[in-house]
């Protein structure tokens, strides 16, 4: 038996902004089939079959958890936190010598041997941080949450809410895009959440909305600072004019 590494904390990261527990399971999965089937990260296309929808498998993608790739997906940087193939075969191999010997003191057999002790089998952690989804990924997971949201309030008139929800992925990345690059030129760490609450706030507090543009300055800093913007240099270009 062997064993996935799953950082307690992995919900936190950015790229699982918006993902429902159906495609964080996906990717769960995904991890412990790569695992026990030593693939080095492949998710093979034929062992999803009909457990997953392609809904599921597109936003694991569109947040760059999974890259598709000939055969079916590649988990993101599965190597630099699970074991490779190779790692747990020699593993493996080890443990099952050491059980051959019956008992010979493990220290022993590594120095006759010249084998390595088990602890460096063990890959060693990655010290770097994630790496940050891409603006156009960003783009993407935003455009998913307001599809998403826009389904659910229309769900109980749709024949195919699913049919809908891909329908409206290209359409409101295209509307939406040019305030989100204007954004993201300002603050290059928006999330996808905080692309798609500049669309939809997810509650605005009354006490904090601008008198003059209506954008709720507290949950929509990045939409009232534009638009003041936008008003400012309207005004400048009018003055120079006249």
């Amino acid at each position: 038996m062997s064993w996935v590494k799953l950082d307690d904390g992995f919900y936190d990261h950015e790229k699982f902004d918006g993902l429902d527990l159906a495609a964080i399971g996906l990717w769960t999965v995904g991890l412990a089939y790569a695992n026990r089937n030593l693939t080095d990260g492949l998710v093979r296309a034929g062992f999803i079959g009909r457990r997953a929808s392609r809904k599921q498998i597109q936003a694991l993608c569109d947040v760059g958890l999974w890259v598709e790739c000939d055969g079916g997906w590649l988990i993101h940087d599965y190597l630099d936190h699970q074991r490779s193939a190779d790692q747990i075969l020699a593993l493996s191999e080890k443990r099952a010598k050491s059980g051959r010997r019956g008992g010979s003191k493990p220290k022993a057999n590594a120095e006759q041997t010249g084998s390595k002790p088990e602890a460096e089998l063990e890959p060693q952690p990655n010290t770097q941080p994630p790496s940050p989804p891409s603006p156009e990924q960003r783009m993407k997971a935003a455009a998913r949450l307001l599809a998403t949201a826009e389904t659910e309030r229309r769900r109980s008139d749709l024949a195919n809410p699913g049919g809908y929800l891909q329908s409206r992925l290209a359409p409101l990345r295209v509307e939406h895009e040019p305030l989100w690059r204007e954004i993201l030129q300002r603050e290059p760490g928006a999330t996808a959440q905080q692309l798609a609450d500049v669309i939809e706030p997810p509650g605005a507090k009354p006490f904090t909305d601008c008198p003059d543009c209506g954008w709720d300055k507290a949950t929509n800093p990045f939409a009232h600072a534009i638009t003041h913007d936008q008003w400012d240099e309207a005004r400048r270009k009018a003055r120079e004019a006249s």
